[in-house]
């Protein structure tokens, strides 16, 4: 991996070796960098007194074969360089020792070391302005698939068993729920308070570094708090405690410990976040506030009659998500986080006051939720501007790509639109569609 120069603290230029540092220093906070192995997978196990019941024998054969199935053949390996095509075609024997050494695993909650072991990649995120912050980058984390298969089986179990149906609010990583549904959600009450001359007071909270600061034990919590057994939390546990990652660039290399964050790749890790923000999501299940989850983005809502009252009401919700944060050793940023107040009154109004932290909340006439521009009065017009716009910027970098080699055919202008433009054009539609008309 080549990664640019990077600025820290917006001035000095790093070398490549800094900039690498700089970059996992950012994203692995207070982790212990150059880590020592334990050595604790080298104890030896008494497996004649392992209970293997319960969680454990939920691992069988026929699981084991559906988790390797669920990936695709190439997909990226992690430090093992094992692809998952070569795990799909192991013979029954060796598909029987995989599915006890799962089995012990689960039961003493210890992970043999090359699995802990994980290669991280900082994917640039799109849309950014400057490339140059180590912010602008995303660390996707490349584990070996021996023990993305026993998440996947750890995953099943959960969903199965422990938390079968949809978490309150969530819907991130959600069977039937998916941004659209989100997006329905809070469209859907904005009309209601339009169409009965009311207002909506919107919060959207933008929380820093979600997935690389979440602390450890508040994983633990949440899922004893959810009742999951004792043995997957132990073993999730020790995974994050225990797992190394390391990162390499134009000859540089860098490891450290986490001691905080989840790995984001991991199958486990979406799961995981939901259960600790479903603490956060089920505090407003009772009162005028409204909470709304996706992953770490968290849009907080009241309806009412006076802006001037709803501010009052929703300040001290504002205040629990903030203690929250601290409490889950998260933060949000007052910068990033957008008011609006909906409403299509033409008459004037007092305009309400919200802080963070002592800092004033700038009150919008759009926000950017979830990638849709929604405005104050539901007019959809600079969403689709925008839209339209960054259609044309796509379309043209895909005709000077394409046209580079292979020149513009029908064909390949018919995959370019159906692939790239159109799922770009129809995202959100489900609640912007109805607002077009015909010329």
């Amino acid at each position: 991996m080549r990664l640019m120069s990077l600025l820290k603290d917006d001035q000095e230029v790093l070398s490549p070796k800094e900039s690498l540092q700089h970059l996992v220093s950012t994203h692995f906070p207070d982790g212990a960098l150059d880590p020592e192995p334990t050595g604790e997978d080298r104890d030896l196990i008494d497996i004649d007194n392992l209970d293997l019941t319960g969680v454990c024998q939920y691992i069988t054969y026929t699981k084991f074969r559906a988790a390797f199935g669920s990936f695709s053949d190439f997909k990226a390996p992690g430090p093992d360089l094992i692809s998952p095509i070569v795990l799909k075609n192991l013979d029954d024997k060796h598909m029987e020792t995989i599915v006890l050494l799962y089995q012990l695993s689960l039961a003493t909650g210890k992970i043999p070391s090359a699995w802990r072991y994980m290669k991280v990649v900082f994917i640039p995120k799109a849309g950014k302005a400057d490339y140059a912050i180590a912010k602008a980058y995303r660390p996707i984390t490349l584990s070996c698939f021996l023990l993305k298969a026993l998440e996947r089986i750890v995953q099943w179990y959960l969903l199965e068993h422990v938390i079968p149906d949809p978490l309150f609010n969530q819907h991130a990583c959600t069977n039937g729920r998916s941004c659209d549904t989100a997006l329905s959600t809070f469209v859907n009450e904005v009309e209601k308070a339009i169409y009965n001359d009311n207002y909506v007071l919107a919060i959207s909270l933008d929380c820093s570094g979600a997935f690389d600061c979440i602390d450890f034990k508040s994983a633990e919590s949440s899922m004893r708090h959810k009742g999951v057994p004792s043995a997957i939390t132990a073993w999730y546990c020790s995974l994050l405690s225990n797992h190394t990652v390391y990162a390499e660039s134009q000859g540089q290399l860098m490891e450290v410990r986490p001691k905080r964050g989840s790995p984001q790749g991991g199958v486990l890790s979406p799961l995981i976040w939901n259960l600790i923000m479903d603490g956060l999501l089920t505090q407003f299940k009772k009162g005028p506030v409204r909470a709304l989850g996706y992953a770490d983005d968290v849009l907080l809502y009241i309806t009412g009659s006076d802006p001037r009252t709803m501010a009052n009401l929703i300040q001290p919700s504002l205040n629990d998500v903030l203690r929250w944060g601290r409490e889950n050793g998260l933060s949000f940023n007052p910068a990033k986080t957008t008011a609006v107040l909906f409403n299509n009154r033409k008459r004037s109004f007092q305009r309400p006051s919200i802080y963070m932290d002592g800092a004033h909340v700038r009150l919008s006439k759009s926000m950017v939720y979830l990638g849709l521009t929604i405005d104050h009065t539901l007019n959809w017009t600079a969403h689709i501007t925008n839209t339209v716009q960054k259609c044309n910027f796509l379309l043209s970098k895909c005709r000077n790509i394409i046209s580079r080699s292979w020149g513009l055919t029908p064909e390949k202008m018919n995959w370019v639109y159906t692939a790239v433009i159109r799922p770009k054009i129809t995202y959100g539609a489900v609640v912007w569609a109805s607002h077009l008309t015909l010329p």
